[in-house]
């Protein structure tokens, strides 16, 4: 597994240009780890999306407020990153549920939640429990799911999970820059082509 993280400046972007990045983004990480393009995307029936004809890669895309996140593996694979943002305490104290959660922090709570469901498609992203599995994080109906924190980036926890295989140590930092950048020529955000209801639909996973 490889966690590419790319920051997306201080520009508010709407949904549709953060998925274009996240995808490009994902193109970069498929470049990186397999030396070609991402190839063709499809859903399953439940939503999640996966490289058609290609049993042997996984993948999992996401954004949030001044970051997108690409996670590869040649295992199945869920991940997230969550900005920090102003809640009502009242809204914490119903999305926390244990002393472990409490602990850990309401997006970084959330975020591991995200990873699993995004992997297994189960669970309930409100009410899922999560507790301590060595140094990994687990749910407590899932606990034969791993999910790893890493808090490298300020006030924006990224998560990812599996079942099999290995975290890397790290995540990679991508300047937007290499992401923007086609044959030389330095692109502007606005003007990507949006992967329209492939890219979308795929951050919802």
């Amino acid at each position: 597994m490889r966690i590419f993280v790319s920051p997306t400046g201080t520009e508010k972007l709407s949904h549709a240009e953060q998925s274009a990045l996240a995808y490009l983004l994902l193109d970069y990480a498929v470049g990186q780890v397999w030396g070609e393009k991402c190839g063709e995307i499809a859903h399953t029936e439940a939503g999640k999306p996966f490289f058609v004809g290609r049993g042997d890669r996984f993948f999992s895309i996401s954004h949030t407020e001044g970051y997108v996140l690409a996670a590869v593996s040649p295992h199945p694979v869920g991940a997230d990153i969550q900005a920090y943002r102003t809640v009502s305490a009242a809204l914490e104290t119903r999305l926390l549920h244990t002393d472990f959660e409490r602990e850990l922090g309401l997006f970084e709570t959330f975020s591991a939640r995200e990873s699993i469901f995004k992997l297994t498609g189960r669970g309930s992203l409100r009410r899922m429990r999560l507790m301590p599995q060595g140094e990994n994080i687990t749910a407590a109906e899932q606990q034969e799911v791993k999910c790893r924190l890493y808090p490298a980036l300020p006030r924006c926890p990224v998560t990812a999970a599996c079942t099999e295989g290995a975290f890397p140590p790290e995540i990679e930092i991508v300047p937007q820059a290499e992401l923007l950048c086609v044959t030389g020529t330095q692109r502007d955000i606005k003007t990507i082509p949006h992967k329209t209801k492939t890219c979308i639909e795929a951050q919802k996973w």
